[in-house]
This record gives structure tokens, sequence and C-alpha cells, in this order.
């Protein structure tokens, strides 16, 4: 496992936005091979995202106590999709 991932499978790598982020877990969920945006995503990694979003979102609610936690989508200009 690469440093600073905190999650990885076949389809997905999930790791902190930067070493120090400006909040407490700011966590980047990347698909593993380089895709545009998710409706360029095949049927695995659509059938996959929603579970493994909700997994993390549940296990940084256990970990922090936050009450929300918000999802949004970057686009870095280049060809992979970043979701956090």
């Amino acid at each position: 496992m690469r440093v600073g991932v905190v999650y990885v499978d076949e389809i997905w790598l999930v790791r902190p936005i930067s070493c120090t982020p400006a909040v407490a877990v700011w966590l980047l969920i990347q698909a593993r091979r380089h895709v545009a945006e998710p409706a360029a995503w095949n049927d695995a990694e659509a059938a996959s995202f929603g579970p493994t979003l909700q997994r993390l979102e549940r296990i940084v609610r256990e970990v922090t106590g936050a009450e929300r936690i918000y999802t949004a989508s970057l686009n870095d200009g280049k060809t992979q999709i970043r979701k956090m």
C-alpha cells in the first residue's frame, strides 16, 4: 500500500487530499484507472462507487463524530476523476 493511502481495492484508491488538510478528514476517492468523468465509468466502477462512498462516510462519521459529511467532485484538468 502506498504512503498516505487509507483504502485501496481493485477499483478505488482513497487518500488524504494533502499531508496538512484544512479540515480533520479531507479524502479523495479516485479510480485506479484513468477516467475523465463518472459518465465514462465501466459497469464495475458505477456499481461499486455508491457502496464504497457509503462505507467510507460511515467510517469517517464513526471515527470523527462528524454531524455532516460533504461530498463534491473536483476537476483538476487531468483525465482522472476525483471525488471527496
